[in-house]
C-alpha cells in the first residue's frame, strides 16, 4: 500500500545537505503527505545524523504517532535535544508534556515554561490554559485570558484560539470549570466565527444553568445556518442521549449522517446505533464500518465498542482473533472496562492464533500512525515540517 522511495546514497545526502532548500527535507514532507512514513523516517534520520536539529523534530513527530511507550520516550528525548536551538521543538515538547495522561507536577511546570516561551510565536493559548486549569493557577489563567482577548482584538490571535481556550475553561476533566468566562469569550467571537455558536450550544448542553432551551436552539440554528457539521453532531447527540430532547434513534441517525466525514464522533455514534440495535435490529457490518472509521480517525472509545462487537457476536458470529486485536487497542485508553475486556480476551485467545493476532495488531497500529501523521500535516495548513 505504501510506495517507498530509494534513499539517496550517503555522499549525495551530504552534498544535498549543504545546498539551500534541502531537497531531502521536502522529500520527507512529501512522503508524509502520502502516508509513506518509512521514506520520511529514512530521510529525517539521514539529516538528523548529519546534525540537522529540525530533522530531529521530524523524527520525533513520527515517533509520537506510535502508542508504544519506548517510541514516545524517544520522541520526548528528541524534542528535548532539539529544543536547545529550535523554537518549534520547544513548543512540541511543551505540548507533549502538557498532554501526558500521567504527567507529574514537575513535567507540568516544565511544559508551562516551554509553552509560555512559545506563546508569542506559536500561540499555544489552549495548551497553556489547560496547564493552568490542571494546576489550579486561577490568577495566571485569568491573565492569559486577558492577553488572549487583547491579541484577538489586535489580530495577533485567531478566533479559533479563543474558541479553544473557551472549551478548556468548560472542560470539567481539566479542573474546576468556568462556564461563565467560557460563555463570555464565545459570545464575543460568535458573530464573526460561526463555529462559536456550536461551542455555545455545547456549553449550554453541558451546563444547563447557563441558559434555556430556546437559547440552545437559537445557537444550534445559527450553527446549522452556517452549515457546520458540529451542529448536526450535537443535535444527533441530543436525540441519542435523550438530553434536552425526547430520545429518537432515527432522528439521531439522520443528524449523525449529515456530520459524517467531517466529525469523527458521528461515525462512532452511528456505529453504536447499529451495534446496539436502536433501530429495531442489529446491523453488524454497518456498525463495524462506522466504528472502524471512527477508531482510525482517533475516536478513543471506538476500539472498545469494536472489541465488544466481535466478542459478543450480536447479529454475527463471535471472532476472538479480531476481538483480541481491538481489545489490545482499547487497552491503550487505560479504562477499567477496557482493561478488563482486554484481559478476558487475552485469556480466551487460542495459542495457535496469537502470532496472527499480533501481526494484525501491528498492521493496524502502523496504519493508524500513517493516518495520524497525514492529519497532523493537513492541520498545520501548509506549514513545512522542517
Amino acid at each position: 500500500m505504501l510506495r517507498g522511495q530509494a534513499l539517496l546514497p550517503l555522499v549525495a545526502a551530504i552534498a544535498l545537505a549543504g545546498c539551500a532548500g534541502l531537497p531531502d527535507q521536502r522529500l520527507a514532507n512529501e512522503a508524509l503527505k502520502r502516508g509513506d512514513t518509512a521514506t520520511a523516517q529514512r530521510n529525517y534520520q539521514a539529516l538528523s545524523d548529519l546534525g540537522y536539529t529540525e530533522a530531529q523534530v521530524g523524527l520525533a513527530d513520527i515517533w509520537m504517532t506510535n502508542p508504544d511507550a519506548d517510541q514516545l520516550k524517544k520522541a520526548e528525548a528528541a524534542y528535548r535535544a532539539a529544543a536547545k536551538t529550535s523554537p518549534r521543538a520547544q513548543g512540541r515538547l511543551g505540548r507533549l508534556l502538557a498532554t501526558k495522561p500521567d504527567a507529574t507536577e514537575a513535567e507540568l511546570l516544565e511544559a508551562q515554561g516551554l509553552l509560555e516561551q512559545s506563546l508569542g510565536n506559536a500561540g499555544y493559548y489552549p495548551e497553556l490554559a489547560a496547564i493552568y486549569q490542571k494546576r489550579g493557577q486561577t490568577e495566571q489563567l485569568a491573565e492569559l485570558v486577558k492577553q488572549l482577548q487583547g491579541a484577538y482584538r489586535s489580530g495577533a490571535a485567531s478566533a479559533k484560539k479563543v474558541d479553544g481556550v473557551a472549551r478548556v475553561l468548560a472542560d470539567p476533566t481539566l479542573g474546576t470549570p468556568d462556564p461563565e468566562t467560557a460563555k463570555s469569550l464565545l459570545e464575543n467571537i460568535a458573530p464573526g466565527y460561526p463555529a462559536a455558536w456550536v461551542s455555545l450550544a455545547q456549553l449550554l448542553y453541558d451546563f444547563p444553568d447557563q441558559g434555556d432551551t430556546a437559547q440552545l436552539q437559537e445557537y444550534l440554528d445559527n450553527g446549522r445556518a452556517a452549515d457546520l457539521p458540529r451542529a448536526e453532531l450535537l443535535l444527533g447527540r441530543m436525540y441519542y442521549d435523550g438530553k434536552w430532547m425526547t430520545p429518537d434513534a432515527k432522528k439521531a441517525e439522520a443528524h449523525f449522517q449529515r456530520a459524517v466525514d467531517k466529525e469523527v464522533a458521528a461515525d462512532y455514534y452511528l456505529g453504536q446505533i447499529y451495534r446496539r440495535g436502536y433501530l429495531g435490529q442489529v446491523y453488524p457490518q454497518k456498525a463495524l464500518d462506522h466504528l472502524l472509521k471512527a477508531a482510525r480517525n482517533g475516536q478513543n472509545s471506538a476500539d472498545f465498542a469494536i472489541a465488544q462487537l466481535f466478542s459478543q457476536g450480536k447479529g454475527t458470529q463471535p471472532n476472538l482473533l479480531n476481538a483480541y486485536v481491538f481489545g489490545q487497542l482499547a487497552k491503550l485508553q487505560d479504562t477499567p472496562q477496557g482493561n478488563e475486556l482486554a484481559s478476558q480476551l487475552d485469556e480466551q485467545l487460542p495459542p495457535e492464533q496469537r502470532a496472527e493476532a499480533e501481526r494484525l495488531l501491528e498492521k493496524e497500529r502502523t496504519l493508524r500512525a500513517n493516518l495520524l501523521l497525514r492529519a497532523q500535516l493537513e492541520q498545520e495548513h501548509g506549514e513545512e515540517a522542517l
